[in-house]
């Protein structure tokens, strides 16, 4: 890791903080929001009879209270009270090491948010190191990892959720793989199954990576150690957090799927129409769908009938940790197929925290960063096409949804969305002044979206993951 090259990152992440606190503050001025975001957007308000609102009214407080909505409130729980009566059952659908580390900083909820997001600056910054192509020049290297830090509903990262976690300890155990220190790899992977209840997507994630390169002929990867390095981990992590849980459920080992069973989740059904909590989350699921979900599923898919075969293969030109990068992005890719799948059918039509459960992972970001590389020798009328069609399509549900009453402000986060998209497809294009001038203009309108998230979420809103 180039130490210039990372401080540089940090510095980056450093200045979009100051940028975002800076535009919020100023946006807490009636005159100030009244000019600017005022003239197109409403902000929302919550009620004391519980009702949530929308009003033309500036930003509210940076408090330590208005951090604690929504999941925040059980994470802190957890913190204070682990499982027991006080956290209520709800708390039992989370896993315990984001509180538990909250716990140890000795930190308010204003104060672990600046931690989280100090967390996912340096996962990105060790993701980045890793999987972006030294091929590609320095000064694109910053801009990618700029881009990663302002993507639409990256946010999540600023408030006092488990996604940093997530995503800091699968980060450091993909670094250690890359050094070659296996057993740090499997500890991290132990701590990242810890973090989240995520182990049935994970699972199934590994099983069809393992089947893919079993079926393509790259067996190098499904020997029984490298399987066991891999899977034993995560099971560890999760049979950990179970075991903690029932210590204050009765014995019950699998509380923690009784309780995600009464947050919306149903039997398998195809959905015949979509909905969500907010129309916010809603622009940014829909994304999700078309600018995620199909071109993994697709790649997948044409990949695999393009390389299985019943003839001998020749011996493959990847070495070392190469033969990882290769297994870790089609993993990276299963996952987002299945997180999506699994959504579509089992949550009767709502796409509520979607783009969180696929976007706010380091599957999403080793993708992103991987992504460039293989794109680099598509043609442009190809790239603009694709671009067109996800413009179009996305468009066409918004006006047509009943659900999203059609094109308005709260679905800026999709455009945003595909206005970063189009920036990854044509991002080998000279760096001139037109461009200089898109990319300021393009980080400027992401900075100021998280900042009207971030007042959605410490509004109590229809929060938007």
């Amino acid at each position: 890791m180039n130490f210039n090259e990372s401080s540089q990152k940090l510095g980056i992440a450093a200045l979009f903080l100051i940028l975002m606190l800076a535009a919020f503050l100023l946006l807490q001025h009636w005159r100030v929001y009244q000019c600017t975001m005022g003239l197109f957007s409403k902000n929302y308000e919550h009620l004391e009879n519980d009702d949530i609102v929308q009003k033309k009214m500036p930003y509210i407080s940076l408090t330590n209270d208005n951090f604690l909505h929504w999941d925040a409130a059980h994470y802190q729980h957890i913190r204070d009270h682990n499982y027991d009566a006080k956290a209520g059952e709800a708390s039992f659908a989370f896993f315990p090491l984001f509180p538990w580390i909250w716990k140890i900083a000795h930190l308010n909820a204003a104060g672990i948010s600046l931690f989280n997001y100090v967390l996912f600056a340096l996962s990105l910054l060790l993701l980045s190191s890793v999987f972006i192509s030294k091929d590609i020049p320095k000064e694109q290297r910053l801009l990618l990892y700029a881009l990663a830090l302002l993507l639409p509903g990256t946010v999540v990262f600023n408030m006092p959720y488990t996604e940093s976690v997530f995503i800091f300890t699968f980060s450091l155990a993909c670094y250690f793989l890359e050094k070659g220190i296996r057993w740090m790899f499997m500890f991290f992977l132990v701590l990242f199954a810890f973090t989240r209840p995520a182990v049935t997507i994970i699972l199934a994630s590994l099983i069809s990576t393992d089947l893919y390169f079993a079926l393509t002929g790259k067996t190098y990867q499904v020997k029984p150690f490298k399987i066991a390095m891999r899977v034993v981990p995560v099971l560890l992590g999760t049979l950990l957090a179970l075991y903690i849980q029932q210590l204050y459920s009765g014995g019950n080992w699998f509380k923690v799927f009784e309780v995600q069973r009464n947050w919306g989740y149903h039997a398998f059904q195809i959905p015949t129409k979509f909905n969500d909590w907010s129309k916010e989350g809603y622009s940014m699921s829909v994304f999700t769908l078309l600018g995620v979900f199909l071109p993994a599923a697709y790649y997948l898919i044409s990949s695999f009938l393009k390389k299985f075969t019943t003839k001998p293969r020749k011996p493959e030109d990847n070495k070392g940790f190469e033969k990882d990068k290769e297994y870790l992005f089609v993993l990276s890719l299963f996952y987002l197929v299945g997180i999506t799948l699994f959504t579509l059918f089992f949550r009767g039509g709502s796409l509520n925290g979607l783009q969180r459960y696929a976007l706010a992972t380091p599957f999403f970001y080793i993708i992103f960063f991987t992504v460039p590389e293989k794109l680099a020798s598509m043609g442009n009328w190809v790239k603009f096409l694709m671009l067109i069609a996800l413009l179009v399509c996305g468009t066409v549900i918004f006006a047509t949804s009943s659900y999203s009453s059609g094109v308005t402000f709260p679905h800026t986060g999709f455009y945003l969305f595909v206005l970063c998209f189009g920036y990854l497809l044509f991002f080998n294009r000279p760096f001139n002044t037109k461009m200089i001038i898109f990319t300021l203009l393009l980080f400027g309108f992401l900075i100021v979206w998280k900042t009207y998230l971030l007042n959605m979420f410490l509004s109590n809103g229809w929060v938007f993951t």
